[in-house]
């Protein structure tokens, strides 16, 4: 299963987060639970599955209303960095509204190199996130039952990565589900939403 974090007050606010370790707001604790009673209506064994998080806040917390939810008392919990947002330099903490005005030469700069471009501050591209999440498939690759929480842009790139996508492919789909109150369950040949 792969599931985004709830909202956050900088979601609601179209803030840029990035890396910033931002927390749940009310409607994200409510999306959390949400998703973990949803999740029992498959009436799996949960007891048997890795609970996988990205290291930021909202992930977490995502993650642990869910595990509550489940009604898990000894859950494995892994906090991955290989599936954390892609930091975003000094963009992080604006509006997204302001960022074409207040960063003129940045996002031309991005607009050319969209994949490549590092923004300034920050320590990767969108390719180099890419990178992570193949090395995140190759390290999983065995473990059959996960749950993993993370942000929009990765699990995106997990998701077509799973189903066999190209990189190109992936590259020119820019499409992002900003809904959070959804999950995706993969069963090795398809990835169903929920």
């Amino acid at each position: 299963y792969m599931i985004r974090h709830g909202q956050t007050l900088e979601n609601k606010l179209s803030i840029q987060q990035g890396q910033i370790d931002t927390l749940l707001s009310l409607k994200g604790i409510v999306q959390a639970q949400s998703i973990g009673y949803r999740l029992l209506d498959f009436n799996e064994n949960f007891e048997e599955y890795e609970f996988i998080s990205s290291p930021l806040a909202r992930t977490r917390h995502t993650l642990q209303i869910i595990i509550e939810i489940l009604n898990i008392s000894n859950a494995k919990i892994i906090t991955e960095p290989l599936i954390i947002n892609r930091g975003k330099g000094i963009l992080e903490g604006k509006f997204k509204n302001q960022i074409e005005d207040l960063f003129i030469k940045e996002c031309k700069e991005k607009e050319k190199e969209d994949w490549n471009y590092i923004p300034p501050e920050a320590t990767e591209s969108r390719y180099n996130a890419y990178e992570r999440i193949l090395k995140f498939i190759d390290k999983y690759k065995n473990h059959k039952n996960l749950i993993i929480v993370s942000h929009s842009g990765m699990l995106k790139m997990l998701r077509e990565t799973l189903v066999g996508k190209t990189f190109e492919e992936i590259k020119s789909n820019n499409n992002l589900d900003k809904n959070q109150n959804y999950f995706y369950r993969w069963d090795e040949k398809n990835i169903e939403k929920f």
